[in-house]
């Protein structure tokens, strides 16, 4: 695989196996609480925010962000592990401790009953069990081997399912069921670690090796302190000025907009960030990631938005049920906020990826600032919605601060965005347009359970308008999109959907001249009775999705046989300049409106269509820039198949004119993988002979090409590559008419 391709190829891999996790949760997570909702209580679900507001607090308060320094890091980091993995394992003890000591100050806090109280005075034991877990996963994700993780977290959430809906069902349908499911799900989690890695970490307490890490740290430090405060302050102001039943609204509320929304975030912030740092030092490639995330989170969280700000209320009755409601309002106002969070998400870790995490940490120290008045205030005179309100008017701050920060460091000009926003709203639009005037109607004359199965049409009718928008671009979710699938190797299913696919023009070009300089004439040269041109139309034409042929030739008198031979078949053709080919080439192109080029030169009589279309529908497949057999050569040499889009040759006609890159129309292409998408696909048995010649460059190219011809025509009219290469190695003394031809450098005729 071409190098260009590692980072993003291997992002996308990735991010495939932490997007099923955290899907996979997701869901798991929305399946059980929609059975334990029939059976507990909202304030049972504020117990449980309770419980990770206090052990996140102390958790970000401890933890000096030795982990993200190390991920951080480019050189070797096992040198740290083991003292990371002591200090850590410290750090938690004396967190329970606190925990427990504190237990009957923080039930009054937040207005517990005793058996709530000691729920929070055992929460302790989540930090402890987290810390057990394998140091050595931190290798997971600094190699993005997020596959790993899913097997991790997926199996302390299938854990969590099982234990809390049994312990809810037949021991306690309290918030005791949930807190011994994330204690199960904890545990099981720690030991699947050391199953994935089977390296146990060792005490070390060499701490003071840890002081090269606290200079990257110590932002991650501060910031690790700000995000508990600016995440967990809405809901301690919650929990103190209404109960646990407001604050488990409240929670729920705030997550429920999130189910599609956070596994994006989560996404982008953790692949993302790894990926970041392997390109830190070229904008150009953050410019694109930034560009490729914004489309994905443009594409779920306003569709996802406007969902839940149309239809919450029949979503909650029928998933949740009657005692429920109260989160309808505040769930709606989410939906908005749930915007902002996820793109200020999208550009968060770029500034930790390119060493500013300061960044990071002032924006939160912003949001420290103004969250508390506001927060009080609005709770103070609204309750439950003043909460949700307040928690909107923060957010939309924040992004705005956060753009003006991201636009200093991308860079980018407004047009890149236009195919993002464009796409999106314009998709969304047109879905509202639909969906407000049956709104009413289903409200006043359907069920829920009916309106629930339009909501879901309406989520087909945005794909279809998004996709048929996003195809009017060259950029935009449309494609980001294409491009994921690709990556995942998921082509082959989505070029069956009418959506994915549009109708390219695909041409080939012969470049053909009579002035070679080893073999005057030689694409005129008779083989089996007829030009060797012409043999090689007559076997192109037999492709199943070249649509045009054209002779790229030049404006030399002497090509005039070339162009009355192009006539005479009805063959398109060109003439251009004979030093400058590759103009000649994309003039070809751009005479028969192609969109697609198939290159193929004058001197392969012997081209295989069936090698062509494999060609053609390898480079469709990949969805790349560029598609080839001879990097590196496996095929016999005359067997060659290119295939790049006209745009592509458009550019680099733009980009270059050394001599080197105008004759060999491809060279710059395939010598820039940092600018372009490379696949290169190889021969296999015995298909593979890259020592073979039967390309046209010699008397004795020549001799063997006719004898090839003469033997194979009689029997087979449209012979196939493989039959010229058993015949070759049936008959090895034929190989002696052209052994000692020497095959040429870029530059030769």
């Amino acid at each position: 695989m071409p190098k260009e391709a590692g980072v993003y190829n291997k992002s996308i891999q990735s991010g495939k196996w932490f997007m099923i996790s955290i899907i996979s949760q997701r869901l798991i997570n929305l399946v059980v609480f929609f059975v334990l909702a029939r059976l507990l209580f909202p304030q049972d679900y504020g117990v449980i925010t309770v419980v990770f507001t206090i052990t996140n607090f102390l958790d970000s308060f401890l933890t000096p962000g030795f982990g993200a320094a190390l991920l951080q890091k480019k050189e070797n980091i096992d040198e740290h592990l083991n003292t990371v993995w002591t200090f850590e394992l410290l750090k938690s003890i004396l967190t329970a401790v606190v925990i427990f000591l504190a237990g009957n100050y923080i039930g009054r806090f937040f207005k517990l009953i005793p058996s709530q109280v000691l729920i929070i005075k055992l929460s302790g034991l989540l930090p402890i069990l987290s810390s057990l877990g394998n140091i050595y996963q931190l290798k997971f994700f600094k190699e993005l081997e997020y596959k790993k993780i899913f097997f991790r977290d997926v199996s302390g959430q299938l854990a969590y399912t099982v234990v809390s809906t049994v312990v809810a069902l037949f021991v306690s349908p309290t918030a005791w069921a949930l807190f011994i499911g994330y204690l199960a799900s904890y545990f099981v989690s720690a030991i699947t670690t050391y199953v994935l890695y089977p390296v146990f970490p060792r005490i070390s307490t060499r701490f003071s090796s840890l002081k090269s890490l606290f200079g990257y740290g110590k932002w991650v430090y501060g910031q690790n302190i700000l995000d508990f405060f600016t995440v967990s302050i809405d809901k301690i102001f919650v929990g103190r000025l209404l109960d646990p039943t407001g604050l488990g609204f409240y929670s729920r509320a705030k997550d429920l907009p999130s189910t599609i929304t956070a596994p994006i975030g989560g996404l982008l912030n953790r692949v993302g960030f790894s990926a970041y740092v392997k390109v830190q030092d070229r904008l150009d490639k953050i410019q694109e990631g930034f560009l490729k995330s914004l489309d994905i989170m443009l594409l779920v969280s306003i569709p996802f938005s406007l969902l839940l700000l149309f239809e919450g209320g029949s979503i909650v009755h029928v998933l949740l049920g009657s005692k429920w409601m109260g989160i309808v309002v505040p769930l709606k106002i989410f939906s908005t906020t749930n915007i902002f969070v996820g793109l200020m998400g999208v550009v968060s870790p770029i500034f930790n990826a390119i060493g500013k995490p300061d960044i990071n940490f002032k924006i939160k120290m912003v949001q420290l600032i103004i969250s508390p008045p506001i927060f009080y205030f609005a709770i103070k005179f609204l309750n439950l919605r003043g909460a949700a309100i307040a928690s909107l008017a923060v957010s939309l701050l924040l992004f705005i601060l956060t753009i003006v920060r991201a636009r200093s460091i991308l860079k980018l000009d407004k047009k890149k965005f236009y195919p993002s926003v464009v796409s999106v709203l314009g998709a969304s639009l047109g879905t509202s347009i639909v969906a407000l005037p049956a709104h009413f109607f289903f409200h006043k004359f359907l069920s829920n359970y009916v309106i629930f199965i339009w909501v879901v049409v309406l989520g087909l009718i945005y794909l279809v308008l998004l996709f048929l928008i996003g195809k009017k671009f060259s950029s935009g979710p449309y494609h980001t999109v294409r491009s994921i699938i690709n990556e995942l190797g998921w082509s082959k299913f989505t070029n069956k959907i009418p959506w994915f696919r549009k109708k390219k023009k695909i041409v080939a070009t012969i470049e053909a001249r009579m002035t070679s300089s080893r073999l005057p004439g030689k694409v005129l040269m008779p083989l089996a009775g007829r030009p060797s041109l012409e043999r090689l139309i007559e076997r192109l034409k037999r492709s199943k999705y070249v649509d045009v042929i054209v002779v790229a030739t030049t404006v030399n008198k002497a090509d005039d046989p070339i162009v009355s031979l192009a006539e005479r078949l009805g063959i398109n053709y060109f003439r251009g300049s004979e030093s400058d080919v590759l103009g000649r080439v994309l003039g070809a192109a751009r005479s028969v409106q192609a969109d697609i080029i198939v290159e193929v030169t004058g001197d392969c009589p012997l081209v295989d269509h069936d090698l062509v279309d494999q060609g053609i529908k390898e480079f469709f497949i990949n969805d790349v820039d560029y598609s080839a057999n001879i990097i590196p050569v496996s095929y016999p040499i005359g067997f060659d198949v290119q295939v790049f889009p006209v745009q592509v040759l458009a550019e680099v006609d733009k980009l270059t004119n050394d001599p080197l890159d105008r004759v060999h129309v491809s060279y710059y292409i395939y010598n820039h993988p940092e600018r372009y998408r490379l696949h290169s696909w190889t021969a296999k048995d015995d298909y593979y002979w890259p020592e073979l010649r039967v390309t046209l460059d010699e008397k004795g190219d020549y001799l063997l090409l006719n004898e090839i011809f003469e033997r194979l025509l009689p029997i087979n009219n449209d012979f196939t590559a493989m039959e010229v290469i058993q015949l070759l190695k049936n008959n090895p003394k034929l190989l002696e008419l052209n052994q000692y031809v020497k095959q040429k450098d870029a530059l030769q005729g």
